[in-house]
């Protein structure tokens, strides 16, 4: 019980959290809405549900810096099929967001398939280290930020563990900061 309480505590603290957490990970600031004003907004809505992989979503985040590089057939395939979806690629540098636009136009698809988001990241392996994304009962959609460690620890892929809380400020959502660690592994949601 005393987890639980303290859990909880954490969670509906997460204001002083978020900033705690940008502090000690020594994160630069990025253009759009202060962290402030994000987390009071997280904090304003209280029940949350963890989105489940079969509901309709808003968009599909793809971790495109590797694809466009190693497997760029790959990812023309992937685009292609989701056409008609909201595609966020996640890109570490400018170079492959450049060479992901070239690889849309090689294949006569449309500039603006995927809203690329270039975010210093390690891996492509979004799924690994987050965000999750969870949906309060006005469904409004927010960001939770777990910490990561992959592998090896937080090590080498410190840049990874910090993209939720980049992503979620560039796309100007809400985030909650959790006393959670994920270690990878694909997480998913059922509802």
């Amino acid at each position: 019980m005393p987890a639980l309480l303290a859990l909880g505590l954490a969670w509906f603290l997460g204001g002083a959290l978020f900033e705690k957490t940008l502090a000690m990970r020594r994160i630069k600031p990025l253009p759009g809405p202060g962290p402030a004003a994000l987390v009071k907004l997280a904090m304003a809505r209280k029940p949350v549900t963890m989105v489940a992989e079969f509901e309709p979503k808003s968009a599909v985040l793809l971790g495109a810096s590797e694809l466009v590089g190693y497997h760029p057939e790959l990812f023309g395939d992937l685009v292609e099929a989701l056409q008609g979806e909201t595609l966020v690629g996640l890109v570490a540098t400018a170079e492959q967001e450049q060479d992901g636009r070239r690889l849309l136009a090689e294949r006569g698809l449309s500039p603006g398939a995927v809203r690329f988001l270039t975010l210093p990241v390690n891996t492509m392996w979004v799924r690994d280290y987050g965000p999750l994304f969870v949906r309060g009962e006005d469904a409004m959609v927010m960001a939770v930020d777990a910490e990561y460690h992959g592998p090896e620890g937080r090590g080498d892929r410190w840049r990874d563990d910090e993209l939720p809380l980049h992503l979620a400020r560039a796309l100007q959502l809400p985030v909650r900061t959790l006393p959670l660690r994920v270690e990878g592994g694909n997480l998913l949601g059922n509802g």
